[in-house]
């Protein structure tokens, strides 16, 4: 078996919101008014095919260069070559410089054509651990007053969710009431207090957590840091800027907190950067995603963490398929949880990745995907797919209808 094509469109996907109408989507649309591309509106799928008919995909958002960029620099290093050789390739790509980005669109395709090629669902092909993980649920950062956080996580928690995490305040300034450059203003009081009344609205009993998302500084850090411990949070999450200058900071802040601080979420270097930090005592708790060397990467890190006794948590990202796949490859006491953004929580139906859902008949499905994703069951967990590879089938004939480049 060789690569004979290597075919790479972007497309839109739309408005993902204008699809949910529900009062907590319009809180997102409100308060964070375009400024924060989530969720994004161009995606992109990566194609690989094969002499004998095999073929694989992934679809995710296209984060660096041109589709026919894209194609003109994975082509030379794919085709002619054995697709099942997925180390091999992840190293060649690595080692050609290939963006990280780029190398993860490949990374997710070339699993995906293996399970297709075996049979299997990817999370059975990397070992199989689980059919069920739980599943934590997330609304957009600038989501509304602490009352209307609060209600959320409540009706998140009645759903089944296993826990909620708070994005603070990001692109809306909570006391001028209005827009404010994103990552640029920091307003840790206002987010404590959404944090205290989340707490008081679901209780003593139910995880939380805290994503400032890079805009603290230290002692900004450390002074939330400390409330969040009387507040019985369960992480505090990249409060800082995650660069290698600023490892030093977070060493500080593990040192001197009691609540585990996970780091770092959008390092650039993949498992190995995530190694050096582990090394340094910059982290408690790990933290990657397949947009960092693909599949391939994250059950790297994973290993990694189980070694040194340290969890690994995965960041939601566009396409949560591909995180389910690597969970379902892993023991809960690694990686515990899926990160999942619900916006109506009080709704009938739940998938993995609910903010890309738009109406379809009896039940809601991606616009882009020719079957539903996983579901998220009545206890709050995310159902591992038993369909062949990653379980994101593309719908070509929305794809073409809604291409921008490439696929001609």
């Amino acid at each position: 078996m060789k690569v004979t094509a290597v075919e790479v469109a972007a497309f839109s996907a739309g408005d993902a919101l204008a699809h949910v109408g529900t009062r907590w989507a319009e809180l997102a649309r409100r308060h964070n008014p375009g400024r924060i591309a989530v969720p994004p509106e161009e995606m992109a799928v990566l194609r690989i095919a094969t002499d004998d008919g095999a073929e694989g995909c992934c679809v995710d958002v296209l984060r660096r260069g041109r589709p026919d960029a894209v194609e003109a620099l994975l082509r030379p290093l794919l085709e002619g070559e054995d697709p099942l050789l997925r180390e091999r390739l992840w190293l060649r790509m690595a080692d050609a410089g290939v963006p990280m980005g780029v190398l993860s669109l490949a990374d997710v395709a070339l699993w995906d054509l293996a399970g297709r090629v075996a049979g299997l669902p990817v999370w059975v092909l990397a070992g199989g651990c689980r059919k069920r993980v739980k599943v934590y649920a997330t609304p957009h950062p600038d989501f509304g007053s602490p009352a209307d956080y609060a209600e959320h996580a409540l009706a998140c928690k009645r759903r089944g969710y296993h826990g909620y995490k708070i994005h603070g305040c990001l692109s809306w300034d909570p006391v001028a009431d209005e827009p404010v450059e994103p990552w640029t203003r920091s307003f840790p009081e206002q987010d404590l207090e959404i944090c205290r009344a989340v707490r008081r609205a679901v209780g003593d009993d139910f995880p939380l957590m805290l994503d400032p998302a890079y805009v603290y500084d230290l002692d900004e850090s450390l002074a939330v840091g400390r409330e969040l411990e009387k507040l019985g949070f369960a992480w505090f999450e990249s409060p800082m800027p995650e660069r290698p200058e600023t490892m030093g900071s977070y060493v500080t802040l593990c040192r001197e907190l009691a609540i585990p601080v996970v780091a770092p979420e959008c390092l650039p270097g993949s498992y190995a950067r995530r190694a050096e930090w582990l090394r340094h005592g910059a982290c408690d708790i790990c933290r990657i995603d397949p947009h960092y060397g693909g599949i391939t990467a994250c059950l790297k890190a994973a290993a990694m963490c189980q070694a040194h006794g340290v969890r690994l948590e995965l960041h939601s990202t566009a396409s949560n398929q591909h995180n389910l796949q690597v969970l379902g490859a892993t023991d809960e006491g690694t990686c515990t949880y899926l990160e999942d953004y619900d916006l109506d929580p009080e709704g009938e139906l739940a998938y993995v990745g609910a903010n890309f859902m738009v109406p379809d008949g009896p039940g809601r499905r991606y616009p882009f995907l020719r079957s539903p994703p996983a579901a998220i069951d009545a206890d709050g967990c995310a159902v591992l797919p038993d369909e062949p590879g990653v379980a994101m089938l593309p719908d070509w004939d929305y794809i073409a209808a809604n291409r921008k480049q490439g696929l001609a």
